[in-house]
């Protein structure tokens, strides 16, 4: 049996959608479609409007086992950001902050490229920040809307079953804090 230490934080366990988290989540799924063959239609109906653009300083942090930097997929601010709220968090994180970051995100790099991070952190959150918003307006924003009322739906759901069920019928499985941040189940790649 699994069971979770919810601490003073669960009061704050809330539900919220991330247009960010959905660009990122997209820029896994791009960065590795084989490991997700349930969305390689999905892919494959939108791959005109993907092709030629450049994720690289998106796509670096996305490969299998390694550290994604949490400054790539802010918090959200309310239930309900816009993806230039998300933009705007994820430019005012702390250079101290993206740098510890990067630290642990490029161990294991080439010396040259790692350096290359290491040595201009604002540049490096810069250029992820440019490239989410090419994958946001290329991949995102024209199902933004659909897929605003969906993870609106799935919001009121899990609210509703909080209020039947406790807290425990939601928290995702393997969470091993003792406080639950917001959860990710919302990925729709």
């Amino acid at each position: 049996m699994i069971r979770y230490r919810l601490g003073a934080g669960a009061a704050s366990v809330r539900w919220a959608m991330s247009p960010i988290h959905e660009v990122v989540s997209l820029a896994r799924l791009l960065t590795e479609p084989q490991r997700h063959p349930l969305y390689a239609q999905w892919l494959r109906r939108r791959s005109h409007r993907l092709a030629g653009l450049d994720l690289t300083a998106l796509t670096v942090y996305m490969g299998d086992g390694t550290y994604r930097p949490d400054f790539l997929d802010p918090s959200p601010i309310c239930s309900e950001p816009t993806f230039e709220e998300g933009l705007d968090a994820l430019l005012a994180t702390p250079i101290e902050q993206v740098y510890a970051e990067l630290v642990d995100a490029t161990r294991g790099w080439e010396p040259r490229e790692r350096h290359r991070m290491l040595d201009d952190p604002g540049r490096a959150r810069s250029e992820a920040a440019a490239a989410l918003r090419r994958l946001w307006r290329a991949g995102v924003e024209p199902e933004w809307p659909s897929m605003r009322q969906a993870l609106r739906a799935e919001m009121l759901d899990r609210a509703l079953q909080v209020s039947r069920e406790s807290l425990r019928a939601v928290v995702p499985r393997g969470a091993s804090h003792s406080v639950v941040a917001f959860p990710r189940w919302s990925r729709r790649w």
